[in-house]
């Protein structure tokens, strides 16, 4: 009766040993199932209602004409309106003109509505031209031409025309309740886009000793390492809609040739960095004068100033703009742990235990059934139950 208990023990053994072999398969399955890599996450750039010329300088009673043009948008165009406002002391804007080649060239469109007033707030002139396709076509935008719009200089000083969007509306006063009116872009599932990166038009009207005009574009290395990285962004700045997404360590690019000296030339570069590094740059005349590096090593919001000095009217004087500024959020990119090797060395050594775990159980029931043999023998009836367990 001990030996039947004993082979008993020993079936019990064998289901126990696998079980655990199941165990560990499992657990070797999810390790492997662990080695994924998330894609790394990369930002859209909005679209961008872009005037152009950026900047102007016009005698009194000189008209000069503005582009409108659309870009950065990745779907069909259905229908477009855009509002942007001017200082009407300065400007007297004489028409809006949808050229032949425009974005709906060769399709037949109607001319929305261009409703014109005052901002309710700022005392700001506004404008809205738009247009719209008939039926439910649409189009994708390869020519990015919207209009254009003329304005004449009836005033003396500086004037900035200002694409609105969502984040800065135009305000129209009905009866006692005030509403937005901002840009809009349509696509052909008529759903409707407000978000776009502001752009602006400078214009200098009739000043002798102008002040120059601070402008930067703005661009950062991406990391490199793929799907092996994981991307922790910063915190938005308050009160910014628009800034680049920047990391520790890695460059951050600067372009200033966009800047401008009505009278006179460009002749420093201030840069502000916001992190507590200030760069001045003594202009040389060269093109490598208006660009410039800057690493973050801190993560959050930080503001970049640029100001730019030029003389006045045949060298007379020093004059610095206004800053221009624009928001970096500085984030951080670091690699994944890289769990292969360690997979391997945990997959090889499950292996090598499952594999001696076998055969240290065939060879003990192999021992076990000749001991059994080499005893005494056991009645018909009682040699066939073993037989039957073992």
């Amino acid at each position: 009766m001990q030996r039947l208990k004993d082979a008993g023990r020993s079936k019990g053994r064998l289901r126990e040993r696998a079980c655990a072999i199941a165990v560990a398969i499992l657990c070797v399955m999810i390790l492997f199932g662990l080695n994924v890599h998330l894609p790394p996450v990369s930002a859209q750039p909005l679209p961008e209602i872009l005037l152009s010329p950026s900047v102007a300088n016009i005698s009194i009673n000189e008209t000069f004409t503005m582009t409108v043009n659309l870009t950065d948008f990745s779907y069909q165009l259905f229908s477009y309106q855009v509002v942007f406002k001017y200082n009407q002391t300065v400007l007297n804007m004489t028409g809006v003109t949808f050229p032949a080649n425009n974005v709906f060239a060769g399709q037949t469109v109607v001319v929305l509505p261009t409703p014109t007033g005052v901002d309710s707030v700022d005392g700001l002139a506004f404008v809205m031209p738009g247009q719209s396709l008939e039926g439910l076509t649409a189009v994708t935008v390869t020519n990015n031409l919207l209009f254009t719009v003329n304005f004449t200089a009836i005033g003396t000083g500086d004037a900035t025309i200002t694409a609105c969007t969502i984040d800065n509306p135009a305000h129209t006063l009905m009866g006692s309740i005030t509403e937005d009116e901002y840009t809009i872009v349509m696509d052909s599932n008529l759903n409707e886009y407000t978000e776009f990166t502001p752009t602006y038009t400078t214009v200098i009207s009739g000043v002798a000793n102008a002040a120059p005009i601070a402008f930067f574009t703005i661009s950062s290395a991406q990391p490199t390492g793929g799907s092996k990285e994981l991307l922790l962004y910063g915190n938005a700045p308050i009160g910014a809609s628009h800034y680049l997404e920047c990391w520790i360590g890695l460059p951050v690019y600067f372009n200033a040739s966009g800047s401008i000296a009505p009278t006179g030339n460009i002749t420093e570069y201030v840069w502000n960095f916001g992190d507590g590094n200030t760069t001045v740059v003594h202009a040389t005349g060269a093109p490598s004068d208006s660009l410039m590096t800057h690493v973050y090593a801190g993560v959050g919001p930080f503001y970049i100033n640029l100001t730019v000095v030029s003389m006045g009217t045949a060298g007379s004087h020093s004059i610095a703009s206004l800053p221009f500024t624009y928001a970096v959020v500085v984030g951080l990119a670091l690699p994944y742990f890289d769990w292969t090797p360690f997979l391997y060395t945990v997959a090889g050594l499950v292996v090598a235990v499952i594999v001696i775990s076998i055969a240290r159980s065939v060879v003990q029931r192999v021992r076990r059934r000749e001991k059994l043999k080499s005893q005494k023998p056991f009645t018909p009836a009682i040699q066939g139950q073993i037989e039957a367990i073992t």
